[in-house]
């Protein structure tokens, strides 16, 4: 089981939590990713509402970035440099 939790940083008051057995995931878009999904699925209601996201490198990828940015919410958190779609500079 994972747990995954949605938190505000100033009060630490848990906004969102979910639990998985990873079966929930299963039919995710390969070329997105589980942590993509994720993130979106956690996010859902607070999009375009200009709240900062901040997330660790198992979750952060280009392609979430930018799409978190085009709905009007800034993203920010660690990379790998081996992710898909990753500029090599």
């Amino acid at each position: 089981m994972k747990g995954y939790v949605l938190t505000e940083s100033n009060t630490g008051f848990v906004q969102k939590y979910t639990l998985n057995e990873g079966k929930d995931w299963e039919n995710t878009d390969i070329g997105q990713g589980v942590g993509h999904r994720i993130v979106l699925d956690m996010m859902d209601g607070l999009l375009d509402c200009g709240y900062n996201v901040f997330m660790d490198n198992w979750y952060s990828s280009p392609i979430l970035i930018k799409e978190l940015c085009d709905r009007k919410t800034n993203a920010y958190g660690t990379l790998r440099s081996n992710r898909k779609m990753c500029p090599r500079t």
